[in-house]
């Protein structure tokens, strides 16, 4: 079992060089899903890429482990690259995440829980603050990753509209869109619901596309204030979608909506992201004073 032990605290430096080696050449690029990744790529420290960096720190960590009544110098080896790590997943947190930065802090961090266990000193504490802020990571990448859900329209459109069925700015913002065909390809909507009516309808809404209804005319009916819609039952797939809209708003710091995220310009609505006045709130029910009446068109002289 001693023998076994020996073994792995060297296979995981290894398979820490191994991944830093491919991702310094690019071939774990497939695995990034967030932009932290192609933002790190260009980090040097003395004009050398972190990468190749790790990958000594990595091969270093095998070698000395190998050494027979090594423990000690690799606790306190290991616990300084920790303490370099700290720094860099502090700076993920605050920045962006990446997927393969944090792949070789695992891979660092199961090397230094391993390594503890055999040693007496402060590296399990070490160990503990790195759990803290792998785990904060780790949070942060998974809610970057979680991409927002269209009712109409491609996910990576050029235009994205978030609208609310009970805002009326909101009906006035879709319905130019939807009255401009040579921009469609470019445009997608992403509903938000803000209560069960909101969602009763966006259901609507996705049934009469689904069933082949003209956009025009599905978001036509969607709008109208229904006595009975509680007839559509509930549809928890759709409710995930709605709370995936919900966090990429949050994620904006987003309160209202039509919110227009636009990587191309829209006249006067230029800005990537452009909010026009006369909206809703989106994570309150109260209706006060989004309702009462129609306001202006915010868009009224956006294609003129």
């Amino acid at each position: 079992m001693k023998y076994r032990f020996r073994l792995l605290l060297p296979g995981i430096a290894l398979a820490g060089f191994l991944f830093c080696i491919m991702s310094a050449l690019g071939i774990t690029d497939n695995l990034c899903v967030t932009q932290g990744c192609e933002v790190y790529r260009g980090y040097t420290v003395a004009g050398v890429s972190l990468y190749w960096l790790g990958a000594a720190v990595f091969l270093l960590l095998a070698m000395i482990s190998l050494w027979p009544g090594s423990y000690g110098v690799l606790a306190i080896l290991t616990g300084l690259v920790l303490v370099g790590n700290f720094v860099f997943l502090i700076m993920q947190f605050l920045l962006w995440p990446c997927t393969s930065c944090l792949i070789v802090a695992a891979l660092l961090g199961s090397f230094a829980w391993c390594l503890s266990v055999q040693v007496k000193s402060g590296l399990r504490m070490l160990c503990m603050v790195w759990l803290l802020l792998f785990s904060a990571n780790l949070l942060l990448l998974a809610r970057d990753s979680i991409a927002p859900w269209p009712v109409l329209g491609k996910t990576n459109a050029e235009i994205q509209i978030f609208f609310s069925p009970s805002c009326p700015a909101c009906r006035e913002v879709v319905e130019n869109f939807l009255d401009r065909p040579d921009i469609e390809p470019y445009v997608a909507f992403y509903p938000v619901a803000k209560d069960d009516g909101d969602r009763q309808r966006i259901n609507l809404l996705v049934r009469n596309l689904r069933q082949g209804m003209p956009p025009k005319q599905a978001f036509s009916t969607h709008w109208q204030t229904f006595t009975r819609l509680d007839q559509l039952g509930n549809n928890w797939f759709l409710a995930l979608n709605l709370w995936r809209n919900q966090i990429h708003l949050a994620k904006k710091s987003a309160v209202q909506v039509p919110l227009i995220i636009s990587r191309i310009p829209l006249g006067e609505f230029s800005d990537m992201d452009a909010l026009p006045p006369g909206g809703c709130s989106i994570f309150s029910t109260d209706f006060e004073n989004c309702e009462d009446e129609i306001p202006p068109d915010p868009f009224e002289t956006l294609f003129r």
